[in-house]
């Protein structure tokens, strides 16, 4: 796996840069919302869920929706009694390029969202990010695949109508795509002629604020390592400081 600048504190949110590290306001406001955009990104064989929790003791409603599905879902949460949500299987995307599988969930009140799938031997989750902590500047950070198995992806989301996506890795073309409003697109990392196709490094980039996952469905989690397993995750926006510095704001 290549390094990625990363440091974890319960309860509070990190602002990292080379050189340097400062408190930045609770995590708190960085995974509650009331409003999610996100992708499940790759083939397993069991169905995904998504969990969705609140703190609060008073009812609030909260409803998952898949427009180019047709899939509504609405669910009353408190504290006590969170909603698990089991998508289809064929919410994830089974090939490149662009669809209307995005996951939508909103609600009456701050929620948290966390997205998973489980298997023998393969599973994984992601805590899901606000839309309002979207951003349209992203560096991916992958595992190493396993020899020979399927490359890891990327899912690329759009809130709005008309987005421009440009992607750039390390040694493949460049890639880019016009989204509409809640629409999809998946990129995997086939790198021709190399058993390696991590994604780690590719920059990608928008004129308007997207959701970005990256996940292998079969990566190599440890250096030098043996096992593996799928895993995802979304990736935090990219902030440039002064002097070009590259910031991860980054929630736990």
């Amino acid at each position: 796996m290549k390094v990625v600048l990363v440091h974890v504190v319960i309860g509070s949110l990190m602002l990292l840069e080379v050189g340097k590290q400062q408190d930045y306001p609770s995590a708190e406001g960085y995974t509650l919302s009331n409003e999610f955009i996100f992708a499940m990104p790759r083939p397993q064989n069991s169905l995904p869920h998504v969990i969705i929790t609140t703190s609060s003791s008073l009812p609030i409603v909260t409803t998952l929706a898949i427009p180019g599905m047709g899939i509504t879902v609405t669910k009353h949460i408190t504290k006590y009694s969170p909603a698990d949500i089991v998508l289809p299987d064929d919410v994830r995307f089974e090939k490149d390029g662009k669809q209307n599988k995005t996951v939508i969930v909103t609600s009456s009140g701050s929620v948290s969202v966390y997205a998973f799938d489980n298997e023998y031997c393969c599973g994984d989750g992601l805590q899901v990010l606000p839309s309002s902590q979207l951003g349209t500047r992203y560096y991916i950070a992958n595992y190493t695949p396993y020899p020979r198995s399927s490359p890891p992806n990327l899912v690329i989301s759009a809130l709005t109508s008309n987005t421009s996506v440009y992607i750039k890795t390390k040694t493949g073309p460049e890639q880019s795509a016009v989204l509409s409003r809640f629409e999809s697109y998946r990129f995997t990392g086939n790198f021709i002629g190399s058993d390696n196709y991590d994604l780690s490094g590719t920059l990608v980039e928008s004129n308007y604020p997207i959701a970005v996952i990256s996940s292998g469905k079969t990566v190599v989690p440890e250096v030098g390592g043996s096992s593996h397993s799928g895993l995802a995750d979304q990736m935090p926006p990219v902030v440039l400081t002064v002097g070009g510095k590259i910031s991860f704001l980054y929630p736990f």
